[in-house]
């Protein structure tokens, strides 16, 4: 340990003898270079990351406030859907009573009517299951969107693919055909229209 503290005493006994050896303009450049480096590191390991930041900021927080925007209306949409839901079973566990007959017929006819023979509607006590057949997907709208106002039924599941080898005219236009399986939640029999 004695050996390497002498080692830097030595070296800068070195150091301070060559510096006094410099004529006083060398000194000067010398500092001037010294200090340059010196203000080059402070520059790049403080200021730089910091004025980076900086900069970046308005950028990251309107991002930040799209974001928070598109959660608040995703939140407002589930707790519109939720509404929508009919309420659960009663207290004590007793199920609600089925759906009329008349509602569920009237429910076959509109189905039958504006999703015609691409869509077959089973009705299985509270519950109906949709099975859709490349039906046009403005109509599967139209259809869900009366259904829900005039029936008062709920999409409690819905699985929809792409229905596969649209015409290319229609895919052309845009117009998307859906197959797959909606599960609705008919309205109780005081609910009922």
């Amino acid at each position: 340990m004695n050996t390497a503290r002498n080692n830097s005493a030595a070296q800068l006994k070195a150091w301070r003898a060559r510096w006094a050896a410099l004529a006083p303009r060398e000194r000067q450049a010398l500092a001037l270079a010294l200090g340059t480096i010196g203000l080059a590191l402070v520059w790049w390991v403080l200021l730089a990351p910091a004025l980076q930041t900086l900069r970046a900021a308005p950028a990251q927080h309107a991002l930040l406030d799209q974001q928070l925007q598109r959660m608040q209306r995703l939140e407002a949409e589930a707790l519109r859907l939720q509404a929508d839901l009919p309420p659960p079973a009663a207290e004590g566990g007793e199920a609600l009573p089925a759906a009329r007959p008349d509602l569920q017929r009237a429910l076959q006819e509109s189905v039958a009517n504006q999703l015609g023979a691409a869509a077959r509607l089973v009705l299985q006590g509270e519950r109906a299951q949709l099975t859709l057949t490349r039906v046009p997907a403005p109509a599967l709208a139209a259809w869900l969107g009366q259904a829900r106002q005039n029936f008062k039924v709920a999409t409690v599941e819905m699985k929809l693919t792409a229905a596969t080898g649209a015409a290319p005219a229609a895919a052309a236009a845009g117009d998307q055909h859906w197959d797959g399986n909606l599960v609705l939640s008919l309205p109780p029999t005081e609910a009922a229209p």
